[in-house]
């Protein structure tokens, strides 16, 4: 429901610009939702094709005709998008003959002889089309040869209109007049005409956005000699820039690692305070203080709610609630590979194996975590749900302590 919905805005936006003429914002949209134009349907099984050919819309045909847009869909009436341009222009815009109906003959030729619904073909449509364009070319000539001297000398304004009509004609249709005056032996077909009349608009169209091939090749030529030359780099220089290079490199290595320095040991004040609340240290409060003061705000709030649920001796203990000693304490639990490395790594990290502060760390964690003095401490207050998963765990992070020791005996 809600892609159909989607749909439908789609088309309701895309038939919106295109009824305003408004090619950017057509363009914008559709390269936004990343839009099939072929598989937007409008009213009647309208393409976006067929809605540009309806409305005359040339530039936002050109486009969608060089974006893919398909020539040969049929809308719910039968008609090619050809079919409504030809009735376009038949309705009187004589224009789009060659802003429309050529771009799409250029674009699919085998579509001048589909029939629509009504049986009719464009090119059967076109033939009326012809016969008005050439009959207005001769009205036109035999206007044209008229003597000035017809035109009042005494009446300047007839005289301007009459230059301002016959300039719009030369720019308009009168640039083909010659394809009206041919004898009648040299007469050509109508494939020939409409071939002639397509290059003449092709070659004027191209000759005003694209400059000459001459030209374009000279700019390049020119452009190039232009260019700022690649300069070369001795090798002293080269072997200076690498070691600067590994300098940079092994500074950001060290930054990076007091970085980690520093995270993991508010994450082990962080657990350390907790087990104090768990195990009723005494210098908890101080403890507390210090590290609340250092840690964020949010973070703070955090650490806040899990010592009032320690401390809260009537508050039953869950599995998450127990401050296990690696940064996932279910990740322990559920034997996952890593885990006791996890568990090595967040206690021990950073020390020296043989120092005297390891083996009092190791000391220290063995005593808290040996199972009988958890239960001591904490079998009371372990929710029956989670009991056994707990004791589960702290029993394997005894042993990894205990094995620990062993090894440096």
């Amino acid at each position: 429901m809600k892609h159909k919905k989607q749909r439908h805005d789609d088309s309701r936006k895309c038939l919106k610009y295109i009824k305003r003429n408004d090619l950017p914002r057509l363009k914008s949209y559709l390269k936004k939702y990343t839009l099939n134009i072929n598989e937007v349907k409008l009213c009647g099984d309208n393409t976006l094709l067929h809605a540009a050919c309806e409305l005359g819309s040339d530039g936002i045909v050109s486009y969608l005709l060089r974006k893919g847009a398909n020539c040969t869909l049929f809308n719910a009436e039968g008609n090619l998008p050809i079919h409504l341009a030809v009735k376009y222009a038949l309705d009187g815009h004589k224009h789009a003959y060659t802003d429309l109906v050529l771009m799409l003959v250029h674009k699919s030729p085998s579509s001048l002889d589909v029939p629509n619904a009504d049986g009719c073909t464009c090119r059967e449509l076109l033939e009326p089309f012809k016969a008005a364009l050439s009959s207005d070319s001769e009205d036109t000539d035999t206007d044209s040869s008229t003597d000035d001297d017809q035109i009042p000398n005494n009446d300047p304004w007839q005289r301007r209109l009459a230059e301002e009509l016959t300039d719009e004609y030369y720019e308009g249709y009168g640039r083909y007049e010659d394809a009206y005056h041919r004898d009648a032996e040299e007469a050509e077909t109508w494939d020939q005409w409409a071939d002639r009349i397509g290059d003449e608009h092709k070659t004027r169209q191209h000759s005003v956005f694209y400059p000459s091939h001459a030209n374009s090749h000279k700019r390049q030529a020119t452009k190039d000699n232009h260019l700022p030359k690649r300069p070369k780099i001795s090798e002293e220089k080269r072997r200076a820039f690498e070691e600067k290079l590994k300098q940079e490199m092994l500074k950001q290595k060290e930054e990076l690692s007091e970085i980690r320095n520093v995270i993991h040991k508010q994450l082990f004040d962080t657990y350390e305070l907790m087990c104090g609340y768990l195990f009723d240290d005494k210098q908890k409060v101080e403890a507390r203080d210090r590290i609340l003061a250092e840690a964020s705000k949010q973070k703070s709030a955090s650490i806040r709610r899990r010592l009032l649920v320690l401390e809260n001796k009537a508050v039953l203990l869950q599995f998450a609630d127990i401050p296990w000693p690696v940064k996932s304490g279910s990740s322990f639990h559920k034997g996952q590979d890593g885990g006791e490395d996890q568990l090595t790594e967040f206690l021990f990290g950073g020390l020296d194996e043989g120092s005297e502060v390891y083996e009092q760390r190791l000391k220290k964690e063995q005593r808290k975590w040996h199972p009988d003095r958890f239960l001591q401490k904490c079998g009371a207050r372990l929710k029956d749900n989670d009991e056994a998963s707990i004791i589960d765990a702290v029993t394997k992070i005894s042993q990894v302590l205990n094995k620990l020791s062993n090894n440096r005996k």
